[in-house]
Parts: structure tokens; sequence; C-alpha cells
């Protein structure tokens, strides 16, 4: 996939982050890898991560990892906001523009190492006061300076740091999309915490096995943002480096190394996977743009971004945060219950998803859509919290008029509406899958039970595709998917093809394990535990020495 994969390649990207050693959580396979272009990639910084230590040992250290993948130190931004810990009560988050938050530290403006200076004093020479509306205004600045094609950025995790980052964001991007015209960015948006920094030890396999899910404490939702389902996220394969099983040759355990104040390298076991997950949101939602008037509610909520929200974040994992209204919400004596959205420009459409209310017990259940072409649609909403209504219109369309039936609770409405427009989604890449697992090169199967599957993302969304739609071929001949069975006893090397395109491909040599195989993988185990232990003492001598200095 390495050669093959050129989704990222020529594109500029940013990555917005809470702290000094979340590139690699939340980026870590991809960073190693040959997929992005390293130049083109800016990855930013929101706090100084000083809580606990200085901001010269957070900064020095993720220079060091960056310097690994091929990340120059002209390319990271720092926003010089403080770090907070859940174990206090209040956060920048909870400010608004008249308020000012002071840190641990006694500090209420942005600032960052000595001689040097953090992104507001770079761009408009004054530093930005610690309060949530300056926090947006600079990403704001930020993303309209960089106009990167491809955003990365953590989402919901328990960290009040991480869950301030996911807020903000949402709320900036909103903007964003508003002001600016023809600019539709890829916003990729995962999870620190429960599929890495938190996740499952599952290293310790023979093939690098796919991310997986590890629900926090308390948490209401099974991917902890309420409008996320695991099914519908979208993977990207880690880089070969980051196939190495032996710690003597994994760049991505090189990286974790160098974050020694913070013995990054004890997660290896949980951040090192197959692939990386994210959720993507459509960014050329035509909504985002449009007037809407509605017969009662505010409907400023139906076109901002924001999904949720919430006013305290720092419950960590001891309870789940209360959410507050985000939402447009009917009037109980309201007798149309109608929204009428006028787009700014005439468009076919392909599709139209609703979010609801998502701190409601129940939803709106039943709506009548209205297109100006005269077409009619009666939907019954499924019992979930995002539905998609496919339209598909063969005329453009200019307004669009939704009427509530029936809802099962007074406060039932929608958080969020998305219309997108038509667009030819072609497939973009495939990946050989293995029992759900990616493959690189060389996939080891234990018996002759496996099952192989194919993955595929159009730029949008992943797809699940016939067989019939690819060209299965094992060492260079053509076979029918149903034949594959007939090889599960031997090796041989697989490729998967397109169909319509068979520059679109994947291919693995599969091999059964052999004793030897065996002998190789449990002295490369054994070998990875000692590794570990030295780096890991290692690294806390280091840590002791400096605490050590930094007294004298």
């Amino acid at each position: 996939m390495d050669n093959k994969f050129k989704f990222f390649k020529n594109k500029k990207i940013l990555t917005i982050l809470p702290h000094e050693d979340d590139e690699l959580n939340l980026i870590g396979g991809l960073l190693n890898s040959n997929y992005i272009d390293k130049d083109k990639l800016y990855i930013t910084y929101v706090t100084n991560g000083d809580y606990y230590c200085k901001t010269e040992t957070r900064v020095k250290e993720v220079t060091k990892s960056l310097k690994r993948c091929g990340v120059k130190k002209e390319n990271l931004i720092f926003l010089g906001y403080c770090d907070q810990q859940f174990s206090e009560n209040t956060h920048i988050y909870m400010t608004d523009e008249n308020s000012s938050f002071e840190s641990k530290n006694s500090r209420k403006e942005t600032y960052f190492i000595s001689g040097q200076n953090e992104y507001a004093w770079l761009k408009r020479k004054k530093h930005s006061q610690f309060n949530k509306e300056a926090l947006i205004n600079d990403l704001e600045t930020l993303i309209m300076d960089i106009m990167p094609d491809i955003i990365f950025v953590n989402d919901f995790d328990s960290h009040p740091d991480h869950r301030c980052i996911s807020l903000c964001f949402d709320s900036t991007i909103g903007k964003v999309l508003k002001k600016t015209k023809d600019y539709f960015p890829n916003i990729y948006k995962g999870f620190c915490y429960p599929t890495e920094y938190n996740g499952y030890d599952d290293y310790d396999n023979i093939n690098l096995l796919s991310t997986k899910f590890k629900k926090e404490k308390n948490n209401e939702f099974d991917c902890q943002n309420p409008y996320y389902s695991w099914k519908e996220r979208i993977r990207f394969c880690v880089g070969k480096e980051t196939f190495k099983y032996s710690l003597l040759t994994n760049k991505l355990y090189k990286c974790l190394l160098e974050h020694k104040s913070q013995l990054l390298l004890r997660k290896y076991k949980s951040i090192i996977n197959s692939d990386q997950v994210f959720w993507q949101r459509q960014t050329n939602n035509l909504c985002l743009t449009a007037s809407i008037e509605a017969t009662s509610g505010n409907t400023k909520y139906l076109n901002d971004f924001m999904t949720f929200d919430c006013e305290n974040i720092m419950h960590k994992d001891t309870s789940f945060p209360i959410f507050k209204n985000v939402s447009w919400i009917p009037k109980k004596e309201d007798k149309e219950k109608k929204i009428t959205i006028k787009l700014k420009n005439s468009s076919q459409i392909s599709e139209i998803k609703f979010y609801q209310n998502s701190i409601s017990k129940g939803k709106i259940k039943d709506i009548n859509v209205k297109f100006d072409n005269g077409e009619k649609k009666y939907i019954q909403l499924e019992n979930k919290l995002c539905n998609t209504l496919n339209v598909n219109t063969k005329e453009k369309i200019n307004n669009i008029e939704i009427e509530v039936v029936s809802q099962e609770t007074n406060d039932a409405g929608f958080s969020e509406i998305e219309i997108i427009p038509s667009k030819e989604k072609n497939v973009e890449f495939l990946k050989i899958l293995i029992d759900d697992n990616f493959t690189n090169d060389i996939y080891y199967v234990n018996d002759l039970k496996y099952k192989i599957d194919v993955y595929c993302y159009n730029g949008s969304e992943s797809l699940k595709l016939s067989h019939n739609n690819f060209i299965f071929k094992i060492d260079n001949k053509i076979i029918n998917y149903k034949d594959l069975n007939n090889y599960i006893d031997k090796d041989y090397t697989l490729k998967i093809a397109l169909k319509d395109n068979e520059e679109i491909y994947d291919e693995v040599k599969i091999k059964h394990i052999k004793p030897i195989n065996k002998v190789f993988f449990i002295l490369k185990k054994n070998t990875n535990k000692i590794i570990l232990k030295k780096d890991v003492f290692v690294s806390r001598v280091h840590n002791k020495i400096k605490r050590v200095l930094k007294r004298m």
C-alpha cells in the first residue's frame, strides 16, 4: 500500500492537538509512512503541556520525536495556552469573552519558551487572553492562514484539554466554512485515549492487529461522541515501518521513546496497531451557507457544525459530562413545526443528514421533506442519533421544507442538518482485510479458517462493495472469489484490484505459521521485553536527574 496509496500526496495537512505527544496517539502510524508529504504537514499544539513539567522539556521531546518521522521543526506551531488537569475544577473552555482564566503557573495570556514566541504574538504582536473566545479566534486564524486540504484533530476524549480542543474546533470550522468560498477540507476526528493511549494491549501478535475501541468508564455512548458508529469509522493503514514487530526497528516505538517525561513508551502495545481510525464530517454541507427559517425554535443550531456541547468538561471518566442544548427544538404549541431551508445556490442533492438532539430522551420520529421541484418524501427516521436520507435529485433544488410529523418527547429536535450536493464518489483506495486486520506485504495465518475481505474508501466514507466489483488474483492467476477457499492450505500471493480501475489494488503474501516462525516470534517477544525494561529504566533515571538538577 505504501507505494500505491496516493490520497494524502500533494495535500497540505494540518493536525491540531492538545499536548506534545498526542501526535503519536492520533496519527503516529501515518507519520511513520511515506503517505504524507512531510514538508506540507503542519502540526499544531494548543497547550504548552507544562502543568507537570517545563514547556522547554515538552518542546524538545516532541521536536526530537518528529525529527525521526521527517517533520521539520519549522512546521511545528505552538498556540501557547496552558494545559489543565482533571483534578482541577475549572478550565479555559468554561470562560467567555469577558472573563479570563488563570493557569497553575499564574499566567493569563499565551506564552512560549524563553526567547521564542507563540503563534498569536508571531501573527499580530499580541498575546491571546486565556479564554474560550480567544482560543477559537486563534484556531480560526490558523486555519485561514494555512488553508489545509486535510485536517486531523482529536475528538471527545476524557481529558478536559482534549474535550476543549474537540469542541472549540467544531465551533471554529463552522465559522471558517461559512466565510470561505469553495473551501471544503477533509476533516478527520479521532481519539487519543480509547483507541490508543488507554486502548487494548494487543501488540504481542505475529501480525499487527486492527484498532479496537476501549470504552472509557461512565460513558453513555458507544464511541464517546454520541453521533459516531464504530461501523462507520474511516480506516487508514499504517506505514511499513510501524508493521515491524521488533522494537529495535519499529520507528513508532522510537518516536514514543523520545517522550521521556511522559514515559510514553510504556503505551506502545496499545498505540501500535495496523490502522489509524477516524470519523469524517462533510464540509461541502450546503446548509452551512443557507438561509433557514422555522415556525418556532432557534434555527442557528441547525448549521453551526456543532452537534453537541457541554458547560463542564472536568469530569474525566468519573461521570459523563452533562450536555447543554445546541439543538433546534420546535415549541410544544407550534402546530406546524416546519423548517424552511433556502440554499445560497441551487444544487443537485445526494443526501440529507439529520442529527437528533442527543440530550433528549426522545427523538423526532416522522418527517415530511418537500423540495421546490414538487417532490415529496415521508420519512420514518430510524432509532439512532444520526439518520441519512438518500435523495439523489435529478433537478437542481433551491428550497427544502422539513415538517415534523411526530416526536416522542417535547424536547426532541435536531442539533444539525447536513445537505450534501451530488458528487461523483470514486474509490480512492482499497485494502485487503484478513480477519478484519490490515496487511502489509506479508500476513501470517494460524489455521485454515481465516476470512478475507476488502476495505474501500471513496474520500468521504467507507464503502461495502460486492465481491463482483473486484478482480482476485492468486500468484498472478485470476480466480473467482468463491475459489479462495481452495487455496487456504497453501502459501500464496493475493492481489485484489478494483474491476473498474485496476490501478487501485492491494497485494499481500499470505503464509502459514511454521515452527521456525514461532521460534523467531518468541525470541523477538522476549527481546522486546528486555528492550522495554531497559528503556523505561533509562527514561526514569533521565527524569530523576533532571528533577535533581532543577532543584540545584
